[in-house]
């Protein structure tokens, strides 16, 4: 039965800074979140308010959303459920949890409450450079192609564009690999701005890294999965599991950049066994691609977009 208590509506937001959210993920731990609320300003304005002097690193807000609840009764929640504050000894905002999780309850408790998780996000506007590889990689992923290259300049927004192809795709999970030491946040800020409640990013290093995929995947979400090739710990606990997964394509991130060694391509192609591979790069595509087959390739450079922005190309 849904709970018709109280219906006011409330901002809710979310954010952290680095040192307790991506620092605390790169060392497997569970990130630091705070979930608070404003009914008069901004989100971004009460957040500001919270920026002083104390603050080491800089306040990064993930989302907020209009919600039929207040941040205690979320909380408690969330306590309820066995989310565990950061303090106990005081009446404390921050959580041990992830945007992902913090997401997907907040929708389930205004479903319970009898409204709806209203989502405050930035509205997806691509470029005419993002639809044309939007288009081109879709039609390749659609085709069955094995191995496609994209070669996109700086500024081209791969990022985003990468994360709308798999919204727009029938794919299920889309997983995202490089070869540095340290993953590639911005899949994970981008798809928490642009595609909350749609797309969900769980990383290997995650202490419940299966247990949260599949609860995702069962839940009816797509599911965005991080991960460095060089953590092979955490990886190689990670990879049968992965390699389980149906429906699910592999992007390997600036693909030109760091170790090509032997074992780190051998860690690629055992995760893209029985599934399709997108190499992404924004500069030597050869070097990226020589050890594979290339089946469709596509390339945009810095002047192709100037001609494109003013309708020339």
């Amino acid at each position: 039965m849904k709970n018709e208590t109280s219906m006011t509506q409330t901002t809710l937001y979310f954010y952290s800074v680095p040192a307790f959210y991506e620092d605390q993920l790169v060392l497997g731990r569970k990130p630091m979140l705070k979930i608070g609320q404003t009914s008069q300003e901004s989100a971004e304005i009460r957040i500001k308010q919270q920026d002083g002097t104390s603050c080491a690193q800089s306040l990064v807000k993930f989302s907020s959303f209009e919600v039929p609840f207040t941040d205690k009764e979320f909380h408690k929640y969330l306590l309820d459920r066995g989310y565990k504050k950061t303090r106990d000894d005081a009446d404390r905002e921050w959580f041990f949890i992830t945007v992902e999780e913090a997401t997907v309850l907040a929708g389930k408790f205004a479903q319970f409450r009898g409204g709806s998780l209203n989502s405050q996000t930035r509205v997806l506007q691509l470029t005419e450079w993002q639809k044309r590889a939007l288009r081109f990689l879709g039609q390749s992923l659609e085709s069955g192609n094995e191995v496609t290259v994209l070669e996109l300049a700086a500024r081209f927004g791969k990022t985003l564009a990468m994360l709308a192809a798999f919204k727009f795709s029938s794919h299920r999970v889309m997983v995202v690999a490089n070869y540095v030491k340290t993953v590639n946040t911005s899949f994970r800020k981008e798809a928490a701005l642009y595609f909350p409640g749609e797309i969900v990013t769980v990383d290997t290093s995650e202490s419940d890294f299966q247990l949260l995929v599949q609860r995702y995947l069962d839940e009816g979400f797509k599911v965005l999965i991080t991960c460095s090739l060089f953590k092979s710990a955490k990886l190689d606990a990670n990879v049968q599991f992965i390699r389980t997964l149906p429906e699910r394509f592999i992007v390997v991130d600036e693909a030109d950049y760091g170790a090509h060694t032997d074992a780190q391509r051998e860690k690629v192609e055992f995760l893209r066994e029985n599934s399709q591979l997108v190499l992404m790069t924004g500069t030597n595509s050869d070097r990226a691609a020589k050890d594979y087959n290339v089946d469709s390739y596509f390339s945009v450079t810095y002047p192709d977009m100037l001609l494109i922005r003013d309708g020339l190309l």
